[in-house]
């Protein structure tokens, strides 16, 4: 059970994984900061259906988040494409929650990164062909949030693969009015210690600060994991629980 000291202040996300915590909080009198949740809502296409009818046509398919898993997986359910077609491609996931989540669907990662980088990515990759010169030509269907530059297609296809980036979810924050004030509060020192519980509490903070470190950004804040789902997630994005 986590515990609280009224002369400190605390932050965490307002998700369904977090309700306790936050009531917990708001009984202890410790200054709390409830970050605004985020909402993952499919982006459907004619151009994902397709790529997802003729899996065939592609080597390779890159996750980077557990998002694009449950919604690549939720698609497939709603046009009828078998799961087991995924099997005869190979699997790079960004991430062991990743890798997670599609083993929850019974689905192997052939390459699992330790980290979500996109360097890392291919270099794992070539690690995984045995050699660099095979890059070239590969056909890879990778994904991504809708308005974010999919990273891990850019650097694939400038190391010689043929990659496919198709758009499978957008994030939209429940109470956005509420984001640059708390992104004032984290920069600034007033935050001691930020709980995450889920993967999905850290994907919401990347997604808040696409352009900063996280490693640095949490120097001087205690992080606290209630699961262990979301330490791995923190621990992937180089944010050290202490």
């Amino acid at each position: 059970m986590l515990q609280f000291s009224a002369d400190e202040t605390y932050a965490l996300f307002n998700s369904p994984a977090n309700r306790k915590t936050i009531d917990e909080l708001y009984g202890s009198d410790a200054e709390t900061f409830i970050f605004p949740e985020l909402e993952a809502q499919p982006v459907l296409s004619e151009t994902l259906d397709d790529a997802l009818l003729n899996l065939e046509t592609f080597d390779w398919l890159v996750f980077p988040d557990v998002f694009t898993v449950d919604h690549v997986i939720s698609r497939m359910h709603s046009i009828g494409v078998e799961l087991f077609q995924i099997d005869n491609l190979s699997v790079c996931a960004l991430g062991e929650s990743v890798a997670d989540r599609l083993r929850f669907s019974q689905l192997h990662a052939d390459v699992i990164t330790h980290r979500a980088d996109p360097l890392l990515a291919l270099a794992e990759i070539r690690n995984y062909l045995g050699s660099p010169g095979q890059m070239t030509g590969l056909r890879v269907l990778s994904f991504h949030e809708s308005k974010t530059e999919d990273q891990y297609a850019h650097v694939l296809s400038e190391n010689g693969a043929e990659c496919v980036s198709l758009p499978v979810y957008s994030l939209a924050i429940s109470d956005p009015e509420l984001v640059p004030r708390f992104k004032a509060l984290l920069k600034g020192g007033a935050i001691d210690e930020f709980i995450f519980s889920s993967q999905i509490d850290v994907l919401s903070l990347v997604h808040l600060f696409p352009n900063e470190h996280l490693d640095e950004l949490f120097t001087d804040v205690r992080v606290t994991a209630t699961a262990q789902t979301a330490k791995q997630a923190l621990e992937e994005f180089r944010i050290s629980v202490k």
